[in-house]
């Protein structure tokens, strides 16, 4: 279930960042001034590739990945697997949705 509410959460937060009218100020500073993040502000991959990396730690996933023992700690990618399941699944639903509103407009 903590799945489910990560992958809503990266959904709302993916898409206040994107399409919200109160978004909307900020995204167009950062096109003209730093047009590189603004572009990523602009886009649901991006965005949600970025917004799960940041949510992940809220959630506690048991995932048994395969860690990187480095000489003095260790990582864990299981947040970067995370970052790309959500960033799929949130541009794959945004995908659908915007095929269904653009099927109901006609």
């Amino acid at each position: 279930m903590d799945f489910f509410y990560y992958i809503l959460a990266v959904w709302g937060a993916t898409h206040i960042m994107v399409s919200s009218k109160i978004m909307s100020g900020t995204r167009d500073w950062f096109i003209i001034n730093l047009p590189g993040i603004g572009y990523m502000m602009d886009c649901y991959q991006c965005s949600s590739f970025w917004i799960s990396m940041v949510l992940y730690p809220l959630f506690n996933f048991n995932v048994d990945l395969k860690e990187l023992d480095l000489i003095y700690f260790k990582i864990d990618f299981s947040f970067l697997v995370f970052s790309f399941i959500g960033s799929g699944l949130i541009s794959f639903i945004s995908t659908i949705l915007s095929f269904i509103i653009t099927k109901a407009k006609r």
